[in-house]
């Protein structure tokens, strides 16, 4: 569930200094209504102008910051820092790109040079309490809110991150407090309906806290994270019609993400043809959607249906050709079907994505050894092995491939490994193993006696 007083800004800090030329206040407007490209120019021509060139590189960083290219907006408030190093704005969004960085320290001395300026500043103080919280400092974060309170009494973010830290303390009428007041100064915010909503959950008042979740949601019905609360709390109290009302509601709303949430939600309580219908309607109406082809394609392959979930998981790697899961997905539905050759591609793709994953590698083991390429196989569990050494189905198979291979010492070795570690859902394999295990020593035996010298 969504905590209390979490951030859900896209942009650091403020977007726009304090005062300025006429041309940094049109950019601002113009950033304010999403029109990033736009507002880009306007404030590149402003930073030519020495009068505003500082506030017009913090705005030039916030436009980099919206396109998600982080080192370009630090640069851009860098430049303006340069420009005026007493800048309050550039400060505190080049500390948020530092934390998020987790360089918290380099954070905590920048927003203290914003401090140095302007002491009672709610918004560096809010900052400031962020890094205290990040690095568990509550009794510091709490200080700092309540400061940046006395400062500015109806500041939303302070409000939001107090009740939260209040509540994570369990000093409950303190958070409600102030999630309340929050609620209150700022009805039309979401996250405070959705902080009240959480403290009410926490204390006990399941009703008042639905309805806040309610209010929060039609707020921002395409958020998905305020949906998952309501929804989350509905279906704890088996309350599934009225969930599946609240994702309608939001598609009306036009919360097309939600439909890959209902058909979860559907899938849930064992209903996946209705699943599958959900995510074949966000499909058709977003072609590209690829999480709604994902998990068509793990409903599919739920189902049994493999052709079909192959399909699906297709096009989620033409989608994105980098969707590590989608590959391996791949790998083991063209394993069922006996194409070791295609099984054996997608594991390689999946692993080129992700090496560190030990049943990736273990699976491709198996397909290899399939296809009769045994050394490669032999490699594959290995690698397996490396990554998760107490890996019971790989110990097995390997020990079974190398004795069959002609290393019956190391098979035994394996064999003694995997019987150290087996439970008792292993009992066929343990049965083999301890047999062969015999054999091997045994023999193993045998051919050291015949080497030793009796002369």
């Amino acid at each position: 569930m969504t905590g209390a007083g979490e951030s859900r800004g896209t942009a650091p800090g403020k977007e726009a200094g304090r005062g300025g030329p006429g041309l940094c206040d049109l950019a601002e407007a113009l950033l304010e209504e999403g029109r990033s490209a736009e507002a880009e120019a306007v404030f590149a021509e402003a930073a030519g102008m020495p009068e505003s060139a500082s506030r017009a590189w913090n705005g030039l960083g916030a436009c980099r910051y919206r396109e998600g290219l982080a080192e370009e907006a630090r640069a851009c408030f860098e430049m303006a820092l340069r420009e005026d190093p007493r800048n309050l704005d550039a400060l505190a969004n080049l500390a948020t790109i530092s934390k998020e960085r987790g360089r918290l320290e380099e954070a905590r001395s920048l927003v203290r040079k914003g401090l140095d300026v302007s002491p009672g500043d709610p918004d560096l103080l809010c900052e400031y309490a962020s890094i205290c919280a990040e690095e568990g400092e509550r009794e510091d974060a709490e200080r700092a809110l309540r400061a940046a309170l006395e400062s500015d009494p109806s500041h939303p973010r302070a409000l939001l991150m107090l009740s939260a830290i209040l509540l994570s303390s369990r000093s409950f009428r303190d958070a409600l407090e102030a999630a309340r007041r929050c609620a209150s100064v700022h009805g039309e915010m979401p996250e405070a309906w959705n902080t009240l909503g959480v403290v009410l959950e926490a204390m006990g008042d399941e009703d008042e806290a639905l309805d806040c979740y309610r209010r929060a949601s039609c707020l921002d019905p395409g958020d998905r994270e305020l949906m998952e609360n309501l929804v989350q709390s509905l279906e704890e109290r088996g309350r599934h019609l009225e969930v599946l009302g609240e994702y309608d509601r939001a598609a009306t709303a036009g919360g097309l993400r939600c439909r890959v949430d209902k058909a979860r939600f559907l899938a849930r309580v064992r209903c996946p043809e209705e699943a599958l219908a959900c995510l074949e309607e966000a499909t058709s109406l977003d072609p590209l959607d690829l999480e709604a082809w994902f998990e068509k394609g793990v409903l599919n392959m739920q189902c049994g249906r493999w052709e079909k979930a192959r399909a699906c998981f297709r096009r989620c790697v033409e989608i994105r050709p980098d969707h590590a899961d989608a590959w391996f997905n791949l790998g083991g539905i063209e394993g069922g079907f006996g194409r070791c050759a295609e099984a054996a591609e997608a594991y390689l793709i999946a692993l080129k994505l992700e090496p560190s994953n030990a049943e990736a590698w273990h699976n491709l083991g198996v397909v290899l050894a399939a296809a009769g390429r045994r050394e490669e196989a032999a490699c594959a569990y290995r690698n397996a092995l490396e990554l998760a050494p107490a890996r019971l189905e790989t110990l097995f198979n390997l020990a079974v491939l190398l004795e069959e291979d002609g290393s019956p010492r190391e098979a035994a070795e394996l064999y003694g490994r995997f019987l150290s570690l087996a439970t008792e859902q292993y009992r066929e394999q343990i049965a083999h193993a301890r047999a062969r295990a015999g054999k091997l020593e045994k023999e193993l035996g045998k051919k050291a006696g015949s080497s030793v010298s009796t002369r």
